[in-house]
């Protein structure tokens, strides 16, 4: 985990790839339970947040995992 998080900032995860949006601004997350920094996160912007959002809109409309139970 350390070895991930220690890099350079990462980048939105949409539909199963880490996705290249072009933004070069970037923000810190944190450990909630800590405060202290995680990692350097791309800022998505409203193009990410639409291509992430259609992806999952895709993945749940696919038979598979979102007809699963909660146990499951």
């Amino acid at each position: 985990v350390q070895a991930f998080l220690s890099g350079a900032p990462l980048k939105p995860f949409i539909g199963g790839e880490w996705t290249d949006i072009g933004s070069r601004e970037t923000f810190a997350t944190l450990d909630p339970g800590t405060g202290a920094k995680l990692a350097d996160v791309v800022e998505s912007g409203v193009e990410g947040v639409n291509r992430a959002v259609e992806a999952a809109r895709q993945a749940f409309q696919r038979k598979g995992w979102s007809d699963l139970a909660p146990n499951e």
